[in-house]
């Protein structure tokens, strides 16, 4: 994890402190010397002229430091702002995010509350679908039988049908000979 931004965009103007009161002024002995050689000559007058327009001078640069810093004052005011909205965009963030993360749970436990359901109700129809299919084959295997066992009786009740006319006529034909063998002139135009 970086410890600043890596944009040089993102550095604010005054990151590195404010410049007029970071700059170092560097000591030149030379130009010390050459000021304290010049000053012995200098006249009061000169050396009161000299001292007023320094302290014009520190006047104007007193001002560009009071500037600089009302400039850095509000550039901080303006990023404390900024920070604030940032804050408040993550907190709505994190907010949606915890919300996601709770509706997300809520799916998952739907979910295999639903898929466990299917599965109990798909082993049941499966289990049904198996048991059709065994009431079905012996349906069919009960149809079968009845039908061949109508068709055995139609066949049964056919022959005994034809008995039963057979019988008849035997019993007629014996009953005719029997009155024929106790009645020998009916005997003749019976048979």
């Amino acid at each position: 994890q970086s410890s600043g931004p890596t944009n040089p965009s993102a550095v604010s103007t005054f990151a590195a402190g404010a410049a007029t009161t970071v700059a170092q002024k560097t000591v030149n002995e030379t130009l010390h010397r050459r000021a304290a050689t010049a000053e012995i000559v200098l006249t009061s007058e000169e050396k009161a002229k000299i001292e007023k327009t320094e302290a014009r001078d520190a006047k104007q640069l007193s001002k560009i430091i009071q500037n600089e810093g009302k400039a850095e004052d509000k550039l901080l005011k303006t990023s404390i702002k900024e920070l604030a909205r940032i804050q408040k965009i993550q907190k709505a963030a994190a907010s949606e995010e915890a919300n996601a993360i709770t509706a997300h749970a809520k799916a998952v436990r739907l979910e295999q509350k639903l898929n466990k359901a299917y599965l109990e109700a798909k082993a049941k129809w499966e289990s049904a679908v198996a048991d059709l299919k065994s009431k079905e084959e012996k349906l069919a295997a009960a149809r079968e039988q009845g039908q061949t066992q109508t068709a055995l009786v139609k066949e049964k009740l056919l022959e005994v049908e034809a008995l039963r006319a057979q019988k008849a006529t035997d019993d007629r034909e014996r009953q005719a000979k029997l009155a024929g063998l106790k009645n020998p002139a009916l005997a003749g135009s019976a048979l």
